[in-house]
């Protein structure tokens, strides 16, 4: 059928500066890739990493009025086992495998929070048109954290803390 999916986080954001960590049980392969989404205002706008297995494969991706466009440089797959994260503050747009930053792009085109997500298969609403969704693909430990503006030391000492 080679049709994909896209869940959300349907939730209320603090701000539009988050993550999504997560733990990469197993990525699949390149026919059945995974993709996990932040500042998803509908299917057709949304930042997001696409995981597939094989040598620089992986990639950021921005989808823009229903248009996909590559964005950062292409990396190879997380281990089984790793714990990844989807960072988006501002205009930068980060992904991190066991803490190492891997990928990073800036954009100004979704500025609203939107919300979190995941993705698998293809279909037209997906990178990759021809694949279906595949059960092999696996993620565990999914949270989505709330990474806005922190208040600061002479914040504190402004309101009589510290």
């Amino acid at each position: 059928v080679d049709s994909g999916v896209v869940y959300t986080a349907d939730a209320t954001y603090p701000s539009a500066d988050y993550d999504v960590t997560f733990t990469a049980v197993t990525i699949n392969s390149a026919l059945r890739p995974l993709y996990i989404f932040v500042r998803v205002q509908d299917v057709d706008n949304l930042y997001g990493v696409f995981l597939a297995v094989g040598v620089s494969l992986c990639q950021l991706y921005k989808k823009v009025a229903g248009a996909w466009t590559a964005i950062g440089s292409a990396f190879d797959e997380p281990a089984n086992g790793s714990v990844c994260k989807l960072e988006i503050i501002g205009s930068v747009l980060k992904f991190y495998d066991d803490g190492v930053e891997v990928a990073t792009a800036t954009d100004t085109d979704i500025t609203a929070a939107g919300k979190a997500g995941i993705g698998a298969g293809g279909g037209a609403e997906l990178v990759v048109t021809t694949d279906d969704s595949h059960a092999g693909g696996v993620i565990d430990t999914l949270s989505v954290n709330d990474l806005g503006a922190a208040v600061t030391v002479k914040q504190l000492a402004a309101l009589g803390v510290g």
